[in-house]
């Protein structure tokens, strides 16, 4: 983030807090958020559907059952200040939970059979926290905090809530900057498919996996003028930032999810170069006869900052916890996910043989069968490194050497922001403006 993006971010964040202080403060006043009142103003919806994500609970127990383990159900071990928990937390709930479970340890002895306690004891959490970010905990997954019914729920509370900032941002237009368009930045709901490819030998590019987000921040650009005068947007493909949601609690999903993530975002740097999206200038925007952009230029436009390290953005929702990932990446790394760059083979390592050199029972099986040629080419330089064309061999005969961090992708991880935190909430609502007004930046500043 530039000094100056920071600045405008600020103004921006300055003019629009009356728009989204109702909201905040129907989040504070723990009122029923399926029941938002009129002073939520344009955050009526996101609001609205921020409560069915927590009351459309999936439910594995009869109604006696889920009667009995309600407490537990929407139990939350997250917890700095009242706002930071579900909204039926309190200590005196958790110093009961706590004095059930002694108790209930107390009254069992050796001769009688053991008793189960009433209520379980969630248990200690990963403490999350940034310099800006008051510390709080990841929800506690299992029971205590089951999953939304359907994703839908918590992908369309997401999207509403970035569209519905976005779309008070573009009520500034030009106003704050001459050549920053608020109006340019949309959030489609689009699943899109983004694809990862390896180049064979020989051939062309061969698709290796697809990765569908849950939608896409865009820069619209416009049709020339109809007989009638009138303009229309047109919205490409090209993603400025990408969705992903769960309606369980990250720590239920766990690895899964940030594998999912990481996936993601290696198919979208892959398919940059394999995107097609015509973008077109009008007069009104170029001020000069309307011209097609470079492709070049659009694919510099889905980095968030630009630099040595390039950055993009993805959001994620897992129930009522939100995160902003940022991804950065080394050149390296870059030209090895994309199919324009064939990488080197790694240096050969400690390895029992050279087909467990090769990856998975499952890596190995689809690359002989989509990629012989190169798959064998592999295991030849594996077989040579190790020192023998075949066989057992114990260690291998050449030095161990790490790559530097130019050849990873690092998936930085900021939050939660709880839905239903109004201090959470006013932090991600300034964050997604800045992180708007950076990326609009980037974007319109041409090719880089």
């Amino acid at each position: 983030m530039t000094k100056e993006n920071d600045e405008l971010a600020t103004q921006i964040y300055d003019k629009l807090e009356p728009s989204f202080k109702g909201y905040l403060n129907h989040i504070h006043s723990k009122k029923d958020a399926t029941r938002p009142g009129l002073d939520c103003g344009p955050y009526f919806f996101p609001r609205y559907w921020q409560g069915l994500v927590m009351a459309r609970i999936k439910s594995r127990y009869t109604a006696a059952e889920e009667a009995a383990l309600s407490s537990k159900i929407w139990k939350s071990v997250a917890s700095v200040d009242d706002d930071s928990s579900i909204d039926s937390f309190s200590a005196d709930d958790d110093a009961a939970s706590v004095n059930a479970v002694v108790a209930s340890m107390a009254s069992t002895s050796i001769s009688e059979r053991p008793k189960m306690p009433s209520k379980q004891v969630s248990q200690a959490q990963p403490q999350m926290e940034t310099p800006a970010v008051p510390r709080s905990f990841p929800t506690t997954g299992g029971t205590q905090n089951p999953p939304t019914s359907d994703e839908t729920y918590v992908n369309t509370a997401l999207l509403l809530l970035l569209q519905t900032l976005t779309l008070s941002m573009a009520e500034l237009g030009k106003s704050l900057h001459n050549r920053l368009d608020f109006g340019d930045l949309d959030w489609l709901a689009d699943r899109l498919p983004l694809k990862l490819y390896r180049r064979q030998s020989g051939g062309g590019p061969v698709e290796l996996m697809e990765a569908r987000v849950d939608g896409y921040l865009c820069k619209r650009d416009y049709h020339p003028h109809d007989k009638n005068g009138a303009i229309l947007p047109r919205l490409n493909n090209l993603p400025l930032a990408i969705v992903e949601t769960k309606p369980c609690v990250r720590s239920s999903g766990g690895t899964s999810i940030r594998w999912q993530e990481s996936a993601e975002m290696a198919c979208w740097v892959s398919s940059l170069r394999t995107l097609r999206a015509t973008v077109y200038c009008s007069p009104l925007r170029a001020g000069e006869n309307g011209k097609h952009l470079p492709l070049d230029h659009l694919l510099s436009s889905c980095q968030l900052l630009t630099g040595k390290r390039p950055r993009r953005l993805l959001l994620s929702q897992n129930r009522h916890e939100i995160y902003i990932i940022i991804a950065e990446y080394g050149e390296p790394w870059k030209e090895y996910i994309r199919t324009e760059s064939s990488a080197e083979q790694p240096t050969a390592r400690i390895s029992d043989d050279a087909i467990d050199l090769s990856g998975s029972d499952a890596f190995v099986r689809n690359s002989m069968d989509r990629l012989p040629v190169e798959f064998n080419e592999m295991v030849k330089i594996a077989a040579d490194a190790l020192g023998k064309s075949g066989g057992r061999h114990t260690r291998a005969k050449i030095p161990l050497e790490l790559l530097d961090p130019e050849h990873f992708c690092v998936m930085q991880q900021w939050g939660p922001f709880f839905t239903n935190n109004h201090q959470h909430m006013d932090l991600f609502l300034r964050r997604l403006i800045a992180l708007q007004v950076q990326l609009l930046s980037t974007a319109s500043k041409g090719p880089v």
